[in-house]
């Protein structure tokens, strides 16, 4: 990627973090497989189950980039910050509003060919709206369906139906002014509600 077009994307970073809050990765990845081609990953509490920042993240970059920039995107990633990769590259890097660059870099079985890793920092996850003020209406693998408070490994209660828990969840998180994320039967955000 053009150093110049690289620029682009700190500034754009840098605008967001002031406007909306901190990023816990903001990085630009050319996979093994998709050579020539760029993803826009990105993690940050106030991004990861707001569909209408996720709109806005599109439209900011679709209007700073000229069409052959454009081209050169495959795609935009959001990431929660409390996922693996995101969690390996906190790891790995520690950059916030600069750009680091990194070749043949592997990260839970992805091989990134080459990045730009423009922020990487774990902390921005406290400083923000912690993951772990949300309750979450989850598959149950054994049956049913559970409530789990963000960032907990055990359910606080189980279900029989969807309907149940997403009740018992409601009068919950309103009780304690938390977020509620509604998963589907395949785990993956359906919706969320806020008290």
């Amino acid at each position: 990627m053009k150093p110049e077009t690289v620029n682009k994307f700190i500034a754009l970073e840098k605008q967001l973090a002031r406007e909306k809050g901190r990023f816990v990765l903001f990085a630009l990845f050319e996979r093994e497989e998709s050579k020539n081609r760029w993803d826009v990953v990105v993690s940050a509490p106030w991004l990861s189950e707001d569909h209408k920042q996720w709109n806005d993240l599109t439209y900011r970059i679709s209007s700073r980039l000229d069409s052959y920039e454009l081209n050169r995107l495959s795609r935009i990633a959001v990431l929660d910050p409390s996922d693996e990769v995101v969690a390996s590259m906190n790891k790995d890097f520690r950059v916030e509003h600069k750009n680091v660059e990194i070749r043949d870099y592997e990260v839970y079985g992805i091989l990134i060919y080459h990045a730009h890793i423009i922020t990487s920092n774990r902390f921005a996850v406290s400083s923000s709206n912690p993951h772990r003020q949300t309750y979450h209406v989850v598959p149950n693998p054994d049956f049913g369906w559970a409530v789990k408070k963000g960032g907990a490994e055990r359910a606080s209660k189980h279900f029989e139906t969807k309907q149940d828990a997403i009740e018992y969840a409601r009068e919950v998180s309103r009780n304690q002014s938390r977020n509620l994320i509604i998963h589907g039967k395949d785990g993956r955000i359906q919706r969320s509600e806020t008290p």
